[in-house]
């Protein structure tokens, strides 16, 4: 976590962009807290965004309730969704690392999380206030990810409780962007 905001904290004093944070954000009324109105919006809105994502949209109304018009909180959200997306990529590692030496598979699952982590490509969803429904959906496909791994391929996977979680968190991926 230390790492992620030592590289991004300079983010956190980034404004809005007129390069979809209006159109998304702070000129959308319909993220602008969370009434009955607007989440109804959220999840029926197919025009806004040529694509539904509903719970992109509710993630920007959850910061907006939390911080106001303030794009500190947007990009707060955004760095603290990318740690959490780097803890789930560790553990995704670990769990694919085939091996009989614990301390070597963590050591893999932790330089593949950190290369993730600070790798350029990470920069603009995190700087960027419209790149919170990317860290969002990724959560959701990384702990998808996660939990059919997790699965007894020995046994239906209708059966396994695993299996239902990984489905439901793909489907909230899928909900997301």
């Amino acid at each position: 976590f230390a790492l992620v905001l030592g590289v991004y904290w300079p983010t956190l004093e980034a404004d809005f962009l007129h390069w979809d944070d209006d159109i998304n954000v702070f000129d959308n009324p319909n993220v602008q807290g969370l009434t009955i109105a607007n989440l109804k919006w959220m999840f029926t809105d197919f025009e806004q965004a040529i694509r539904y994502k509903a719970f992109a949209w509710l993630g920007w109304a959850i910061v907006h309730e939390l911080f106001g018009l303030n794009p500190f909180g947007y990009h707060l959200a955004n760095v603290f969704l990318h740690t959490i997306n780097t803890w789930l990529v560790f553990f995704l590692c670990l769990r694919l690392v085939v091996g009989d030496d614990d301390k070597k598979a963590t050591t893999a699952a932790a330089v593949a999380a950190l290369l993730f982590a600070l790798h350029p490509l990470r920069v603009e969803p995190v700087a960027w206030v419209t790149g919170l429904p990317y860290h969002i959906a990724l959560m959701f496909v990384l702990g998808s990810l996660i939990f059919y791994l997790k699965t007894d391929p020995n046994r239906s996977g209708f059966q396994q409780r695993s299996y239902w979680l990984a489905v439901v968190m793909y489907l909230l991926a899928v909900m997301t962007y």
